[in-house]
């Protein structure tokens, strides 16, 4: 079906948007087989499917998911607009999928933290429109994110998963009456300490987030066809179907591409 997200199917997602991500669909539930890791993919009768241009590349359509994500959070949760300081914790595909969300909305100044071992994807954020990158892991990210932004930011992301201490640095950090959005899970038994008396001296919003909506998708895929943003560097690593689990376990590595896809007919 040319010209649909559907021609990049197996990029650890899909073009279709349903009630129940297909990802957690159980193969118990007919039809079984719903398409990951597929050369083909199945379409439930209540499936949305959400036209991109025939045009765009396989590696920047592979980017729908997590723009999509980074339209839902930086825009629809975080309210960014023109002139809104953002700051953004944790350098990851959906961190850079925020970076480009926030600037086409006009928002800036805009930082990005990461660790020494995220220089590659700090580098990129820059390239994406970030306008700080900033490597906090030798001193506190509220210290660094403040002095780089000059004033503590309106809007703060967080998209480290696992991290703990990146939800109290996340409240720490915004400004008063600013809005501080939780996308970065922590798993089941993640209960982050939470300054709650900050959080009402502040009068912070408090927004959780994940997946994303369809107008969303529709916004990211809008903006992946601009090709205002270098897609082609953020998509960066291709694997052929064959070499699926080879694409899995290097997204494990330490040493992670910053994207990965996998493309059936490569």
């Amino acid at each position: 079906m040319p010209g649909l997200p559907l021609r990049a199917s197996g990029v650890l997602g899909s073009g279709v948007r349903r009630q129940h991500d297909l990802r957690l669909r159980s193969p118990d539930v007919a039809p079984g087989l719903w398409g990951g890791f597929s050369t083909h993919l199945y379409l439930a009768p209540e499936a949305i499917v959400v036209p991109m241009s025939s045009t765009v590349s396989v590696a920047a359509a592979s980017l729908f998911n997590v723009m999509a994500n980074g339209v839902d959070w930086a825009l629809d949760l975080g309210g960014a607009r023109y002139g809104m300081s953002v700051a953004i914790l944790g350098p990851g595909p959906r961190g850079l999928a925020s970076v480009i969300a926030a600037g086409a909305a006009g928002a800036g100044p805009i930082a990005v933290t990461g660790l020494a071992s995220d220089r590659e994807r700090l580098d990129l954020a820059l390239r994406l429109g970030a306008d700080h990158a900033l490597d906090v892991s030798d001193r506190p990210v509220t210290e660094a994110v403040v002095e780089a932004l000059g004033q503590p930011p309106d809007i703060v992301i967080d998209c480290t998963p696992g991290s703990l201490s990146s939800v109290t640095d996340a409240i720490r950090l915004a400004a008063r009456k600013g809005t501080v959005v939780l996308a970065g899970l922590k798993g089941s038994k993640g209960l982050a300490p939470v300054p709650v008396d900050l959080i009402c001296a502040k009068q912070l919003t408090i927004r959780g987030a994940v997946s994303r909506s369809l107008r969303s998708m529709e916004q990211a895929i809008a903006l992946i066809e601009s090709g205002r943003w270098p897609f082609e560097d953020f998509a960066s690593h291709s694997y052929p179907l064959a070499d699926a689990d080879r694409a899995v376990r290097a997204l494990m590595s330490a040493d992670k591409p910053v994207h990965a896809r996998i493309e059936p007919t490569a």
